[in-house]
């Protein structure tokens, strides 16, 4: 049981719009993002809170690059290692929505 909770959960869209990864610890991870459809604006989502981090001060990454490192911020507003990864190419509609439970 172990090995099975720190595994990063990772989702995206059919037209390459959007990627979404869940990592439940603190790490680095590098990812393709020739996978999505156009310039990518990045964001650090704080499950505990739902605030958000722009990555790269809100500039676009190119979708040519092939091998993108994103590293974590430190642990989030509840103390937690965990953060949500938002990779986005709707550079107009950039601003995500987070609904939290109750």
């Amino acid at each position: 049981i172990s090995g099975i909770f720190n595994r990063a959960g990772v989702a995206r869209a059919s037209d390459g719009s959007f990627i979404i990864c869940y990592f439940p610890d603190s790490r680095s991870i590098n990812i393709n993002l020739t996978n999505l459809s156009g310039p990518v604006i990045a964001k650090w989502l704080d499950p505990t809170n739902g605030t958000t981090q722009n990555i790269n001060g809100g500039a676009p990454f190119s979708n040519a690059l092939t091998n993108q490192s994103f590293t974590m911020p430190s642990n989030n507003a509840g103390g937690d290692p965990d953060w949500v990864l938002l990779l986005d190419t709707s550079i107009k509609t950039a601003q995500m929505c987070w609904i939290r439970a109750t």
